[in-house]
């Protein structure tokens, strides 16, 4: 019989097993490197997303290889299809993400500043697109809804135009056109802004060099814009059914006046925190980031691995991992939408040609519920499958602990002495099927249990570096 200490309680949990008696610490150590203990799988997502090549992945680029940097192989998909998504930063920096899917972009109530211009200004800052000639136009920032028309500031379908829509009484539009196509690249970062002034509208775009005027300036009229009741919207207008934007937006601003004097919007998406579905604009207005499905609209303030719940996941080796000696994960994700396929399976080892006696599934759901599974369900964190968690799983045969945000302790007395595990699955059981949808930050796997000391440096520096529990 082998004795070892499970992983170290949560700080102020006693527990006592074999006998001995420990108490969780909080013990931080900045100089600890979780490479330094031997990890099978050691990825991050801002450190180790690829794309072919390779190269270090951009914005929407799909993901083939996902650096390990424990002794196993690297996490691997070869089929383009069931490839994930990279959702890095961009240039440092955060952004709200927009799949170009109805139901998803942000939102600011109406307010009597909002329209009802005579000369105003819209700006979009830090845009991405993978195509600038996509079909479809593409909204920016836009006030209009049914019979509430004011304005809509957009990208043009097939052409790379830009466009200002603009109604005067609230229902009809007259619609003024760029003479020349951005010459934004594609996948790169750019910013635009139209400006009424009088009955001249003029658009400009900054790739780089800073703003300059985009074509010729177009004759408009000056009349005032139609105050009505619609929300101020970005990425879409019509409540988030028309002109999806498909990219990613870094900041949107609005000036009532040609100067950029009055400001009377301004979200700033960059600052916003992660994952955030509301938050207070620079200039006051609550903000709404409205998400439907499961590849949501979303504030992204750290690198994630987006896995789309239908059919991506990422698979590699490793040498065997043996439930005699032990096992431990710690895997920072969030849930999207309704999460995924059912039984969805976030981490899972296996035996080459045997998934089921002799692997053993660390972390998936079974609705709401996030748990681990060896021909049974073990270590449930009921309603645990939700918002963005650190999972923590400490599988050893007759001994295994689990805990949710470093609280919740999970035990089971299972017998996995007959698990020794070959192979690895990322979003995935051993045959390919059951995909998460989740964004995916880290994931550690020790091929042993860590000691009491080891578990509090690895969640400590979890801690520091990903701002969890």
């Amino acid at each position: 019989m082998i004795t070892r200490l499970t992983a170290l309680p949560p700080a102020g949990v006693t527990r006592t097993v074999a006998g001995i008696t420990r108490t969780g610490v909080g013990v931080l150590r900045s100089s600890f490197a979780p490479l330094s203990l031997g990890p099978s799988v050691f990825s991050e997502a801002g450190t180790d997303m690829l794309k072919t090549g390779p190269a270090t992945a951009e914005y929407l680029d799909l993901v083939p290889t996902l650096t390990n940097r424990g002794t196993g192989s690297d996490s691997t998909q070869a089929t383009a299809a069931n490839q994930p998504v990279a959702l890095p930063l961009i240039g440092g920096a955060g952004y709200l993400h927009l799949p170009g899917v109805a139901g998803n972009y942000a939102s600011v109530p109406d307010a009597a500043d909002l329209d009802g211009f005579g000369d105003f200004t819209l700006q979009v800052d830090d845009v991405v697109l993978d195509d600038w000639t996509s079909t479809g136009d593409k909204s920016l920032v836009a006030k209009s809804t049914g019979s509430n028309a004011s304005y809509i500031f957009k990208v043009s379908a097939t052409d790379g135009k830009l466009d200002l829509l603009i109604s005067f009484d609230g229902s009809s539009f007259s619609t003024y056109v760029s003479t020349a196509a951005t010459s934004a690249t594609d996948g790169a970062p750019a910013s635009f802004k139209v400006i009424r002034t009088g009955s001249d509208i003029k658009f400009y775009e900054d790739t780089g060099s800073g703003f300059a005027q985009l074509g010729a300036t177009v004759s408009g009229v000056s009349t005032t814009l139609f105050a009505g009741a619609a929300a101020v919207e970005v990425g879409s207008f019509n409540g988030g059914l028309s002109s999806l934007f498909p990219g990613s937006i870094g900041r949107a601003r609005i000036w009532s006046d040609a100067t950029q004097t009055t400001n009377v919007l301004d979200i700033d998406f960059s600052l916003a925190a992660h994952k955030a579905t509301s938050f207070t604009a620079t200039s006051g207005q609550t903000v709404t980031i409205n998400q439907s499905g499961d590849n949501p609209a979303d504030i992204i303030a750290r690198p994630v691995l987006r896995l789309d719940g239908i059919d991506d996941y990422l698979a590699g080796t490793f040498a065997a991992l043996d439930l005699t000696v032990g096992g431990t994960m710690f895997l920072v994700a969030s849930v999207l939408g309704a999460g995924g396929e059912a039984g969805a399976r976030l981490l899972s080892t296996w035996v080459t040609g045997d998934g089921l006696i002799d692997g053993f599934i660390f972390s998936w759901h079974s609705g709401a519920d996030l748990l681990s599974y060896n021909a049974a369900n073990l270590l449930t964190h009921t309603g645990g499958y939700t918002g963005r968690f650190l999972h923590e799983v400490s599988a050893f045969d007759l001994d295994s602990t689990s805990l949710l945000n470093n609280a919740g302790e999970q035990t089971s007395a299972k017998d996995l002495s007959a698990v020794a595990s070959t192979d690895f699955a990322i979003g995935a059981q051993h045959a390919g099927s059951a995909n998460p949808a989740i964004d995916l930050e880290l994931i550690l796997l020790y091929p042993r249990v860590l000691t009491a000391a080891e578990s509090t440096n690895v969640r400590s520096w979890i801690s520091t570096n990903y701002a969890t529990h």
